[in-house]
């Protein structure tokens, strides 16, 4: 026998259980549980002569079709078999034996596969234990003789996202110490964000996307990179001429013809996430935050875990177990499908998880509201609809005139309260205007920080996570999205709030004090509601509306500028609009919550 490599001898094999899944429910491999588009089919019905399939395949019409649907230029972007066809290419183009390659773990196995394969030093950056980016230390990481930086986003198999900030700060100090920067964008379609812009403003970034997730093509195998064209012509020197066959080129022509269907999967994978999450939490199970089109879920115990994997498999069903990943002992991944396929899955866990009874261990809910509740925004929110409306007015603005607007009601967000304020001084903007200056002050622009940074997490882990055992969390906040998932992971307690309603969620005309963000985050837990925290007439309005008890206190970071008269007109006003209970600081909620029913 002639030895292998000896690259070859010390990696680790890579045996995922991909047999005898043709009669089952695959919820195992993140793949689309309906299929591809029929178009797809009907173009490889027609393409099975014995014309095309003698021929060997031809790719540049299908590149300059998919540089379109990427918004590139075709010399920005390359094929291969699969993404780990992708993978293997950037290792085979760039990294040399013995440099250093970056992994953030857990995350996709073929990373380190194929880092073994090019004999690289590999170096594992662990993720926080909430399972959030480890943005810092990644940074730390990146140093003289490192050639390669593996982003994931979202990550497999945790679900969880790198923000814009961190990607692009990854990126200028991997390119200042020479190295590369890899962004896996696999689920790109059920997240919506993609880092395909910074191809243009960096040349050491590349983007890679399938055909495998949310196109359904898995088994046609096509995965495509993006980058700047350099790095493009050299990996297409590497690249097989014929590594991708006719048909798989055939599949994905079809199913960029009708994005429609691609879309129309995606929009349902992520209504149904959350309603999945919520009815996983009211069987008693932890379930960790997800960007993608799959759940990872802590049974809490490998034990238990291969019980459960072991069972449904039995059944006809197939979740993926994760236990032996680091950080995710006891854990499944398990994929989100249509109403119909995550109902099948949920009956049979309900079943097989008879200490629950097929209920929420935690019975109730417990909501907050995230602004002057969870996070201190007195010197962020409150500052920047102060310096908003100061900039449109002309006149200075006081603490106080920015709280009798928040107390007065009635605004969805703090743009309206911005924009009432502005109206009140006797200002006038157009609205788009006022988000627009709002966003700059909040977010920051042109390298000027924005006051988000100074906004401070006012409940503590521990804390939390004594109330995560009576209560399923949520929170219900006016919010964007994408500042309510900025804070959490700063707070690093992400892991403990099973459900986000946020801006995006409530209708025009359906923001507090209508009660439906509160009564969409039982309905998405599954559950029944306590109460709900917040600092505002139109929280206690909200509450009670919606059958829960009402839990008022003054707005974080207020005693420390505000007098005794001020204090005392918030708890009125809160009393006023309904508050059951009223508290001075969040560690008087255990109290006034009393004895679980």
């Amino acid at each position: 026998m002639v030895a292998a490599r000896k690259a070859v001898q010390n990696m680790d094999a890579y045996r995922p259980p991909t047999e005898g899944r043709e009669d089952k429910l695959r919820f195992d491999f993140n793949e689309n549980t309906l299929g591809c588009s029929p178009k797809v089919n009907e173009a490889l019905v027609r393409a099975l002569t014995d014309r095309n399939l003698s021929a060997y395949p031809e790719y540049s019409i299908f590149r300059e079709k998919l540089a379109r649907y990427a918004g590139l230029a075709p010399e920005q972007v390359t094929i291969s078999n699969g993404t780990d066809g992708i993978i293997k290419l950037v290792m085979d183009t760039f990294v040399e034996k013995g440099d250093e390659v970056i992994i953030p773990v857990p995350t996709y196995t073929m990373f380190k596969f194929y880092a073994q394969l090019a004999d690289a030093k590999i170096t594992e950056v662990l993720y926080e234990k909430d399972l959030t980016f480890p943005a810092r230390a990644v940074l730390d990481s990146i140093r003289p003789g490192v050639r390669l930086v593996v982003l994931v986003n979202p990550n497999s198999p945790t679900g969880t996202t790198i923000s814009d900030e961190d990607i692009e700060a990854a990126v200028k100090k991997a390119k200042e110490n020479g190295a590369l920067v890899l962004v896996d964008e696999a689920y790109f379609q059920f997240y919506g964000k993609s880092s395909r812009a910074l191809i243009g403003r960096y040349e050491n970034v590349i983007v890679i996307q399938t055909f495998s997730k949310a196109f359904g093509l898995a088994g046609l195998r096509l995965g495509f990179a993006m980058s700047d064209a350099a790095n493009i012509a050299a990996m297409d020197k590497d690249n097989s001429p014929y590594g991708v066959s006719t048909l798989a080129i055939v599949g994905a022509n079809a199913a960029l013809d009708d994005l429609e269907f691609v879309e129309q999967y995606a929009a349902e994978v992520r209504k149904n996430r959350p309603e999945m999450a919520g009815r996983l939490v009211a069987l008693g199970l932890k379930v960790y935050p997800s960007s993608a089109n799959f759940l990872l879920v802590n049974f809490g115990s490998k034990e238990k875990c291969k019980l459960v994997c072991d069972t449904l498999k039995a059944r006809g069903i197939l979740i993926r177990n994760r236990s032996s990943d680091p950080l995710l002992e006891g854990c499944a991944r398990m994929n989100v499908g249509t109403g119909e396929q995550n109902r099948r899955l949920l009956d049979e866990l309900g079943k097989i998880l008879p200490d629950t009874g097929g209920r929420a261990q935690t019975g109730q809910a417990l909501l907050f509201d995230m602004d002057g509740v969870l996070v201190d925004v007195s010197q962020s929110y409150r500052k920047v609809i102060a310096r908003t409306a100061e900039y449109f007015t002309g006149k200075g603005m006081s603490a106080q005139d920015v709280q009798d607007i928040k107390q007065a009601g009635g605004y969805n967000n703090d743009w309206d309260a911005t924009e009432a304020l502005i109206v009140k001084m006797g200002g006038k903007a157009e609205k788009k205007a006022i988000i627009d200056k709002f966003q700059e002050y909040y977010l920051g622009k042109d390298g000027v920080s924005g006051l988000i940074k100074n906004e401070k997490w006012m409940l503590g882990r521990k804390n939390l996570e004594a109330l995560a055992k009576r209560y399923a969390l949520g929170i219900v906040t006016g919010r964007p999205r994408a500042e309510a998932e900025y804070a959490l992971k700063a707070s690093q307690c992400a892991d403990l709030f099973s459900v986000v309603v946020a801006m995006e969620d409530c209708p025009a005309g359906k923001s507090k004090p209508d009660p439906y963000g509160i009564r969409l985050a039982l309905e998405k837990l599954g559950c029944a509601g306590r109460a709900y925290v917040g600092d505002s007439g139109d929280d206690m309005k909200a509450a009670k509306a919606a059958g829960l008890m009402a839990i008022g206190i003054p707005p974080a970071g207020m005693a420390n500028g505000a007098d005794a008269k001020a204090i005392s007109a918030v708890r009125e006003k809160l009393v006023s609009c309904g508050a059951d209970k009223m508290i001075e600081t969040l560690d008087g909620l255990e109290q006034a919550l009393g004895p679980s029913d």
